[in-house]
């Protein structure tokens, strides 16, 4: 098989710390744990009640409002991701 090069040129991410790469870096820098109790629904018959969630995100903020909420939310994060990789990488659409 061939090598091929590859240059990461830009990054984005959608996680519990926000979508911006340097205050996810900066949070990992300092140790800092995003994983808190479960509020978004009931957990008292899950044995997991924990989890790194992602909060305070409007998919409206990055896409057509109507277009996000046709979408599963794994989806809305990839293309949220994919986008700020993009701007990061100062990539014009």
């Amino acid at each position: 098989m061939e090598k091929r090069r590859v240059v990461i040129t830009g990054m984005g991410l959608v996680s519990c710390f926000g979508t911006d790469v340097d205050t996810f870096y900066e949070q990992l820098l300092k140790g800092s744990s995003g994983v808190k109790p479960i509020t978004g629904f009931d957990v008292k018959e899950f044995p997991t009640q924990i989890a790194a969630m992602i909060e305070d995100f409007d998919v409206g903020d990055y896409m057509q409002k109507k277009m996000g909420r046709r979408s599963d939310p794994f989806i809305r994060y990839a293309m949220v991701a994919g986008k700020k990789a993009l701007e990061h990488a100062k990539i014009d659409d």
